[in-house]
């Protein structure tokens, strides 16, 4: 629920919530979509990483304002 949480306050609209286990978004532009999958345990060594493009400078002042805020909730 707290990962679901973080994505709605970046901007993406959930359309499916069959939380905790799954959770699907789509993104405030374009024809992406995220997935969220809960794993009870990790196969082996593992990490995260988030990309993100953004198509204007404007775009990057506006993630670059939201994310701090975000990871600290």
């Amino acid at each position: 629920a707290r990962a679901a949480a973080f994505y709605r306050s970046l901007g993406l609209t959930q359309i499916v919530a069959a939380l905790p286990r799954y959770a699907r978004f789509t993104l405030p532009a374009g024809d992406s979509t995220l997935s969220l999958h809960h794993v009870d345990e990790l196969a082996g060594p593992t990490h995260v990483e988030i990309g993100l493009e953004c198509a204007s400078p404007a775009e990057l002042d506006y993630f670059a304002g939201v994310l701090p805020k975000a990871l600290a909730a």
